[in-house]
């Protein structure tokens, strides 16, 4: 059959318009006994410094964090009565460890913000695992990534000719694209279609350095030991 779309306007770290977008999609959508998905992508990373402004730190943490546990809360009753639900969560390798941006610009709101989106997406996937084993979470953990992010989100801050000279192709070639063996040629990984497969590889090889760590740490406590 044909498929419905409806667009709405929201801003994720403001709970009550998430509320307000939750209502309109369940009046406007049918989702009992159906898939339902849940897709939290929204983000900035105009982050600033903990020494700065209080309200640009916290717009920056907000926008990352809590929309993704207000989206979730907000959706969650369509996510129960659906047939399968699923939750995507958007991370950053950022979330495994903390870093500055590739123009030198604190990550501390950002990073702490996608570190709690990582911890949360985990948890919920063992807590819905028992509550309410029809829906499923997942976590997804980007690198950096060829697109206008910094831009868009410090454009305020900044003149047409830095926009512009961000946006260049000399800028893309100097992205801090993370490094594994060696300097990465971004535009070539990126034309040749495989940065995608390069990062979901490096949050795996991240990811798994993490657990095995985390095996080791936790080993005596399990077994019973000290």
């Amino acid at each position: 059959g044909e498929a419905k779309v409806t667009v709405h306007t929201c801003d994720v770290s403001d709970e009550a318009q998430v509320m307000a977008f939750a209502r309109e999609v369940s009046e406007q959508h049918v989702t009992k006994g159906r898939k339902v998905a849940l897709f939290n992508n929204a983000g900035t990373n105009a982050s600033v410094s903990i020494t700065g402004d209080r309200a640009a730190w916290e717009r920056c943490f907000n926008i990352c964090w809590s929309g993704v546990y207000y989206m979730t809360r907000a959706f969650m009753p369509m996510l129960l009565e659906s047939s399968n639900g699923y939750i995507v969560n958007t991370s950053s390798v950022c979330g495994f460890w903390a870093s500055v941006g590739f123009l030198q610009s604190p990550h501390t709101s950002y990073s702490a913000a996608k570190f709690a989106v990582k911890g949360f997406t985990e948890a919920l996937i063992g807590d819905l695992k028992l509550n309410a084993p029809h829906v499923r979470a997942a976590i997804v953990m980007p690198g950096h990534v060829g697109t206008s992010i910094a831009a868009n989100s410090m454009g305020a801050e900044l003149t047409d000719a830095k926009i512009a000279e961000m946006r260049s192709e000399a800028v893309k070639k100097k992205l801090a694209v993370e490094r594994m063996r060696g300097s990465v040629d971004y535009e070539k990984m990126e034309k040749m279609g495989s940065l995608r497969t390069f990062l979901n590889d490096l949050s795996s090889v991240s990811d798994e350095k993490l657990r095995q760590n985390h095996k080791k740490m936790t080993a005596g406590f399990f077994s019973g030991g000290t």
